[in-house]
């Protein structure tokens, strides 16, 4: 047996749309990305920065690298001249 509370409670889920309730999860769902969203911006603004600073530390460390690679080439190319240089010197006091 219902009781007067049991009817008034059945008459008004009745008289609930679908599209009322379909209106309530999406603004309940919306509710939560949002604190979700702020939750993740700070986050993820302190990771873009993270990323700034790498990638400037990376930028640096190309352009020091570079410039000992260069030095390096150079190095070896004068060795590689002198060497040269000898060879030749030794070749030519061998012939006479």
């Amino acid at each position: 047996m219902l009781g007067v509370g049991d009817e008034a409670g059945k008459q008004e889920a009745a008289t609930v749309s679908p599209w009322d309730v379909l209106v309530w999860k999406l603004d309940s769902l919306d509710k939560r990305v949002e604190g979700m969203e702020q939750r993740l911006n700070p986050r993820m603004d302190r990771m873009e920065d993270r990323a700034d600073r790498l990638e400037q530390r990376f930028d640096r460390l190309d352009q020091r690298l570079s410039g000992e690679v260069a030095a390096l080439r150079g190095e070896v190319h004068a060795g590689m001249a002198a060497l040269r240089e000898e060879v030749h010197g030794q070749i030519a006091m061998l012939s006479c």
